[in-house]
């Protein structure tokens, strides 16, 4: 893939310089952002609310994040450990 200029995910996901944690704590703000606006019935005033015009909001785009994360993790445990038995230890 490098004759391409494309790099694989693993080829730089080792390690803890990887800004899983800036993610994680983004989308969490998106949800506790839409939960200010959800709590006070302006469910329409959401910011991404209002750009897509879509049921597509703050609280969905973070959720949906919090999911992608979780494969990756999940997937990336898998990869190292390959084994049932430590895998659902």
């Amino acid at each position: 893939m490098a004759e391409f200029g494309l790099t694989w995910l693993g080829d730089v996901a080792h390690g803890r310089d990887n800004n899983i944690r800036l993610i994680r704590h983004l989308a969490a703000l998106a949800v506790i952002l839409f939960h200010c606006y959800a709590l006070n019935a302006r469910w329409p005033e959401d910011p991404i609310a209002r750009l897509t015009g879509a049921p597509v909001d703050l609280g969905s785009i973070g959720v949906q994040v919090f999911f992608a994360l979780s494969g990756f993790l999940i997937a990336q445990s898998w990869c190292l450990r390959p084994s049932l038995r430590l895998f659902v230890e």
